[in-house]
């Protein structure tokens, strides 16, 4: 641990995704549709099958319907009312990703971070020999 500390510690430049991927542009863009689609897919068959999804709605719905009135629309209305909260938050963790994502790629924050990283590690293994 000590010998990966002192590596991390004295990195001087860090090496991202994006510079790997610079030589291979046209095979790269094929393949993110390929990688978009295929994880939507996951997604959506992982979101239909899951039962907890089920049971939160029948446990949770029932208690604003009532009988007196159309049922079936109420449940619309109610099961639409969710899915538009859940997008929103949705879309607000994308973009609040989106900005710590571009927070990241800054060169100086992955400095000291890989300075951070080694001295973490240079201690866990002065901690772990002692």
């Amino acid at each position: 641990m000590v010998y990966l500390g002192i590596l991390a510690f004295f990195t001087r430049n860090t090496l991202s995704i994006g510079q790997i991927q610079k030589g291979d542009k046209q095979s790269f863009s094929t393949r993110k549709s390929s990688i978009y689609k295929e994880a939507y897919l996951q997604g959506m068959v992982s979101n239909t099958l899951n039962p907890k999804t089920v049971l939160v709605y029948i446990t949770f719905m029932p208690q604003f319907i009532h009988l007196s009135e159309n049922v079936n629309n109420q449940l619309m209305i109610l099961g639409l009312l969710l899915t538009g909260i859940a997008v929103s938050w949705f879309l607000f963790v994308v973009y609040l990703l989106d900005y710590v994502k571009k927070w990241l790629h800054n060169s100086l924050l992955q400095k000291v971070f890989h300075k951070a990283t080694g001295v973490l590690l240079i201690g866990f293994g002065v901690k772990t020999a002692v």
